[in-house]
Formats: structure tokens, sequence, C-alpha cells
């Protein structure tokens, strides 16, 4: 997944330095994986479709991503650092609501409309009252847990998308792998604000995950943050390897939306 959020300083910032890093950042990684034709899901805040960096409006970017049909557009909140967890129910239904009409409004010119199937939480923050109102507005996913560390009873080393009991959602696990003998997250984020990892030390990791997960025959599931990736050229090297090297193992790209109806028809054959 790759995450498409605002920059908690970007308002400060130059229009061309802020364009390049939260939208420049996405076409860089895009351009990695779109001659590959990998499938992907671009996950986006409700804020960045209505952002203008000078003259240049971030809908007409997100309309574009949604024109490609290796691309799903999922919701990433509605801002970044939004925790809904410990939020009413009215003030995330206000939020959830307008995140996904958001994306969603950014419509494709030949007809082609974009139904937001999936929301990846900010913080993986969520509770009983997100899962409520996930289903109420017709989102099928939700990808707010880690494997072994945020789960559903029953599920902790669960890898593969799993139904919600109680409501027609899956839950969606992003990948974790061991780190100085602590289990943590597969996320770019997380690695550089809390792990404090250089980019090859964030490569090792995907890459000890990767072998794990073909010998198990698993799904990897990670994230890609914008403002993670495309702030740091060690983490943007440590993409670009990385899909050098999966792809050069015979890897499938699916989007989370496809790894869902994966994991539907795993359960049906089982």
């Amino acid at each position: 997944m790759i995450g498409a959020e605002l920059h908690p300083g970007s308002s400060e910032m130059d229009p061309e330095a802020k364009w390049d890093l939260e939208v420049g950042s996405i076409i860089e990684m895009l351009n990695k994986i779109d001659p590959l034709a990998l499938n992907v899901t671009v996950s986006v805040t409700g804020d960045y479709v209505n952002e203008i960096a000078g003259n240049a409006m971030y809908k007409l970017y997100v309309t574009s991503v949604g024109s490609r049909y290796n691309h799903e557009l999922a919701v990433y909140g509605m801002t970044a650092g939004e925790e809904l967890g410990p939020m009413a129910y009215g003030d995330q239904y206000s939020r959830l609501m307008e995140a996904k009409r958001l994306v969603e409004s950014a419509y494709i010119c030949d007809g082609r409309t974009i139904l937001v199937k999936g929301l990846v939480p900010q913080s993986f923050s969520t509770s009983e009252t997100t899962l409520r109102i996930l289903e109420r507005i017709g989102v099928e996913y939700a990808a707010g847990y880690q494997v072994g560390l945020i789960y559903l009873p029953g599920h902790e080393n669960e890898s593969w998308p799993y139904p919600i009991e109680g409501y027609d959602l899956y839950a969606v696990p992003i990948s974790s792998i061991e780190h100085d003998g602590e289990l943590v997250p597969l996320s770019d984020q997380y690695s550089k604000e809390v792990l404090n990892l250089s980019g090859g030390e964030w490569y090792d990791l995907l890459v000890g995950e990767f072998e794990e997960a073909r010998r198990k025959g698993e799904p990897m599931v990670l994230i890609f943050d914008n403002v993670i990736t495309g702030g740091d050229e060690g983490y943007m090297d440590a993409f670009k390897r990385f899909v050098d090297f999966s792809t050069s193992q015979g890897a499938s790209f699916v989007s989370t939306e496809e790894l869902v109806e994966m994991a539907r028809s795993k359960a049906a054959e089982a």
C-alpha cells in the first residue's frame, strides 16, 4: 500500500517543495510500479484531495491515479495523525463519510467512477464504533490490524484477511517481523519514527519478511507513506530496491481489495 497524506508542516513550505514531497513522491513510487504493470492500493486522506499547492490542485492528481486500472483508491482517514478509535460515533461518522466522499469525488472523466472499498486508518486506530460506521457506509475492509500485535480474538497470527465476526467486513492485517527481539509492523513510518532505522536497515527488514512470507506461503502486506518515503532518499531507494528484488523473485503484486477477494476464495475452498 502507498499512503497519501499532507505533511503536518507543509502549510509553511514553499509550494514547489510541498508538491514535491506530497505528490512528487507518489509519482516517483508509481513510476517504479506502473511500467511493470503491478497492482497497488493508494490510500488517500480526505484533506489531501482538497489541497492546492500554488496553482496545482491535488484532486486532479488523485483523479489521475484513480484512472489507472492497476490502482485501487482507499481512504487513509480524513487527516494525518488522526485517531478514530477514541472518537464518539458522530465525530467518526462525519470524518469517515467526508473522507470517503472526497476520495470518490475524484471521478474519472471517461465514466469510470471511484468506489472506495477500504479504510487504512491513521495510527491503526479503530474501535467497534468504526466497524459499525464502515459497514453502514459500504466499506468492505479495514486495514487497521497488525499480525501478532493488533488483532481480533482468535486471529493473533493470521496474515490473510479474515471476516470480522458480527459485521459484513474483512480485517486486513499488516505484516510484522521481529527486530531486536521485538515484533514490529512493516510500516515505513514505524521504521523511521519509532525504530529510527536507516533506509538500508528498512530494506533489510523488507527482504527478511519477504523470505519469511514466501517460506510460509503467506501474503506480505505493508505501507509506504508519501511523507516518510518521499522525505528520505534512503527510504525511497529502499522502496525501489525492494520492488526490483521482489519482482526478480517472481512475486505477485495485488491490491488490497484483490487480496480480500483471494481470502474469500481461499475460505470457500477450505
